[in-house]
């Protein structure tokens, strides 16, 4: 879901190291006090010490090599740094073994954990802030981010000036240092083939994502923040150092609505999705477009999976439409997507139903369900997700095929966010809909039973899918 609560930061100067690389060492930050205010987050379990997860032998990240780029332009406001002591509401979070993570703050910092987020370090790059769709890690120490910005009537101004230009920032040690490409530029006139922005000022990535140390896709809107935002495409074959233009709507006339991701699953194969508006009828069916040759070229017409039995068990459902608003992929073959289908009746009242497709061999085929909270798979088979119930509980549910069939663990009074990393360990960032409270929760018995390790109070909470009240 898009998250409504972007951080609003100062126009200030940026100076930044003019014999080319940035480098930037970031503090730490202890997070390790909760609010003592906090109820439990556990419907059957009872707030309790965390308990320590089973230590392992975290290998060596491989090496990505460090580049010598151009002295960039100054375009965004960095961020002030995080203070010691101070709890962190997070909005993300990505746990890429027992000890290594990363987490984004509501207001835009990314910051990283090696201790199994009892504590965190603050270690946002230094320009502009950040949310999850700009924010890739590959391992508990590489990682990329692409900053964002707003700037509309009523919301302030925090971009500098129509943004016609970009940045991807690198690490390859958690974060504790950054490397900055050579300028993105996203103005018509670098290329006629650029999108153009329509009018209000904003620079917000859709996506980036990398399937190796080396190949990368990103997926920018830039101009307007309304739903009908200009977008273009970018990739990288050289670990983020340069990025060349791809796609855009304008250009191929190929999108109806809003473009949401580009999804590889290897360094030449990649997967264009989107959300059509709801003035456009684009029908129950799943659409996007594949490149099997680096984003050089595209097929022509949409590829699309067509449900052949009705997922909901409403007849509302032929007379949905549906756009793909996220995709995750498990490399080389899994891909995850939550769909949004919605239904404007004659009385100008809309339905809306989520679907979440999985599939094991690369799209080739697809399992789907009726989604009414986070799904989160490790591999092919192995997954969990909650499903919200009529009281507001929520039940914690396995899979072991594929999401063909699904076990109840445990019932829950909190909604939220999942990362399981195998069978046994996972954290979760809770939520309760129209509290300010959130929580870090881990387990290490596959979701049977949940620790609190960390909690904070949010200034705007994230909006899940299942409030609709928000989306």
């Amino acid at each position: 879901m898009k998250n409504r609560f972007l951080a609003l930061v100062s126009l200030l100067t940026v100076f930044v190291n003019a014999c080319g690389v940035q480098q930037v060492a970031t503090p730490d930050i202890d997070s390790k006090t909760p609010s003592s205010s906090l109820p439990s987050l556990d419907a059957n379990n009872p707030t309790s010490m965390p308990t320590p997860l089973p230590s392992e032998t975290v290998l060596a990240s491989p090496t990505l090599e460090i580049f010598d780029t151009p002295t960039f332009s100054p375009t965004l406001t960095p961020l002030p740094t995080l203070k010691p002591n101070t709890s962190i509401p997070l909005v993300y979070i990505d746990m890429k073994d027992n000890w290594n993570g990363w987490g984004i703050s509501e207001d835009g910092h990314i910051v990283h954990t090696t201790d199994g987020t009892v504590s965190w370090k603050d270690v946002t790059p230094p320009q502009g802030a950040y949310n999850e769709n700009g924010f890739f890690a590959l391992d508990g120490q590489i990682a990329w981010a692409s900053p964002y910005c707003f700037g509309y009537p009523g919301q302030g101004q925090l971009c500098n000036d129509v943004p016609n230009q970009t940045y991807v920032w690198t690490t390859q040690d958690g974060g504790s240092t950054w490397a900055v490409s050579s300028p993105i530029c996203l103005a018509s006139g670098c290329n006629d083939l650029i999108a153009s922005g329509a009018g209000y000022l904003s620079l917000l990535p859709k996506s980036i994502r990398f399937s190796d140390l080396q190949h990368g896709w990103m997926l920018i809107s830039s101009g307007s923040h309304m739903e009908e935002d200009s977008y273009n495409g970018f990739y990288s074959s050289d670990g983020g150092k340069t990025w060349k233009f791809l796609v855009s709507e304008f250009t191929n006339n190929l999108i109806f609505g809003t473009a949401t991701a580009l999804q590889p699953l290897d360094g030449e194969k990649a997967f264009l999705f989107f959300h059509p508006p709801f003035t456009q009828a684009v029908g129950n069916n799943l659409l996007y477009f594949q490149s099997n040759d680096g984003g050089k070229n595209w097929k022509d017409d949409y590829v699309y999976f067509a449900f052949p039995t009705n997922p909901i068990g409403d007849p509302v459902w032929d007379k949905l439409d549906c756009g793909t608003i996220e995709s995750k992929a498990i490399l080389p073959d899994v891909m995850d997507l939550t769909q949004q289908c919605h239904y404007v009746n004659e009385n100008n009242q809309q339905t809306k139903y989520f679907i979440h497709l999985h599939s094991e061999n690369g799209g080739q085929t697809w399992n789907y369900w009726e989604q009414t909270g986070d799904v989160d798979f490790v591999n092919e088979k192995l997954g969990w997700q909650l499903v919200t119930k009529d009281n507001g509980m929520h039940e914690l549910q396995q899979t072991l095929d594929g999401g063909h069939t699904w076990t109840t663990i445990k019932t829950v009074d909190w909604d939220g966010r999942l990362n399981f990393l195998d069978e046994q360990i996972g954290w979760a960032l809770a939520y309760r809909q129209g509290s300010p409270d959130m929580a870090i929760v881990s387990t290490d018995d596959g979701g049977k039973t949940w620790n609190v390790s960390t909690q904070a109070t949010l200034v705007n909470p994230p909006c899940l899918i299942t409030w609709f009240t928000c989306n």
